[in-house]
């Protein structure tokens, strides 16, 4: 598997591409092997991308991030998992009759986020990382420790 800055220089390369693509074939949204060579898109994986987003999530630490929901996890929307559940919340009814759940995840690094899962709309959730102060009161309360 390619370095992270490896991947990156692909990215961007890939982005510069399309950016000439679309200026030359305003309309078009196709594009095949010949025009890749033309414009210099290389071939970049979805695993390559999602290595890129795990390391992104656990570098950066966002306050607000939209990830999706696996068996007990998590995770990019290849499935990698960026974080595990430690609560799951009672399953109520949305606005529009929608299925939602509350929850709270712990990442590698120990950072704890509380979201929202929108469970009959995509499986996909909503989060936001916790202050220290509350993560300190809920290590406390609900013994969560640190994974490495």
């Amino acid at each position: 598997m390619a370095k992270i800055t490896e991947i990156r220089k692909k990215l961007l390369k890939e982005k510069i591409g399309w950016k000439k693509y679309h200026k030359k074939y305003p309309k078009r949204n196709f594009i095949n092997e010949k025009l890749k060579k033309e414009f210099n898109i290389p071939n970049i994986s979805n695993k390559e991308k999602s290595k890129i987003e795990i390391y992104d999530f656990l570098k950066k630490r966002p306050k607000k991030y939209t990830a999706y929901m696996g068996k007990g996890k998590i995770t990019t929307w290849t499935g990698d998992e960026l974080a595990k559940l430690k609560w799951v919340g009672s399953e109520y009814q949305g606005g529009f009759g929608s299925k939602r759940e509350n929850f709270r995840a712990i990442t590698k690094k120990g950072d704890v986020y509380s979201g929202t899962h929108f469970k009959s709309s995509g499986d996909y959730v909503n989060m936001k990382r916790l202050k220290k102060e509350i993560k300190r009161r809920l290590k406390k309360w609900s013994n969560i420790q640190k994974e490495d």
